[in-house]
């Protein structure tokens, strides 16, 4: 089951904001799953429905480029990824550009 998830500016900057998101089955099957598991299909979740507690993480890696981060990106024998972790105790914002050697893969 996929989850349609929306994050505001002040969420990527590690200094609050909201996420939302709903459900949203890719199957009649799915969807029977969810709601058994006491999932409502309709509802827009908000950040306090999908995250509890004060010590929570988030990381992303970029795929395709977007206003967040880069995506991957090929050069002959290395792949480059950017990636963000956040820690909201410490507030701690981290953006991890990292370089992956082809020639260690096989």
């Amino acid at each position: 089951m996929d989850f349609d998830g929306r994050r505001s500016s002040d969420e990527k900057s590690g200094l609050g904001g909201v996420i939302q998101g709903r459900m949203f089955p890719t199957s009649e099957e799915e969807r029977e799953r969810g709601i058994a598991a006491g999932l409502d299909m309709e509802k827009i979740y908000a950040t306090n429905d999908l995250v509890s507690g004060d010590n929570c993480y988030f990381s992303a890696t970029g795929i395709t480029t977007g206003d967040l981060l880069q995506g991957l990106r090929l050069d002959r024998h290395t792949i480059h990824t950017q990636s963000l972790a956040m820690r909201s105790a410490t507030g701690t914002v981290r953006v991890i550009d990292a370089e992956h050697s082809l020639t260690k893969w096989n």
